[in-house]
């Protein structure tokens, strides 16, 4: 099983795309999960994202714009990658 964490892509503010060479990394049905920590920054992004698993967790971060991620906190459960959804609430 592989599971692929990431956050901060910053596209298209900070940069165009993804480096090529991690990219290629990147093959669709190769990765099980992934979890992303947050600033996607718009639904192309996460659309990329669900191109290459069915599972996808995001957490929004500052500069996401789009409606689908939450204000939730993921935490990993375990070695069978259970996530789970916690809501997130600032003190």
């Amino acid at each position: 099983m592989l599971v692929l964490v990431l956050g901060d892509f910053h596209i298209p503010h900070r940069c165009n795309s993804l480096p090529a060479k991690f990219k290629k990394l990147l093959v669709p049905g190769k990765i099980q999960h992934i979890l992303c920590t947050g600033n996607l920054c718009t639904r192309e992004s996460y659309e990329y994202l669900r191109t290459l698993a069915g599972d996808v967790h995001v957490v929004r971060g500052d500069f996401d714009e789009s409606s689908t991620v939450v204000t939730y906190v993921y935490q990993l459960i375990g070695d069978d990658v259970k996530v789970e959804r916690i809501e997130y609430k600032k003190s």
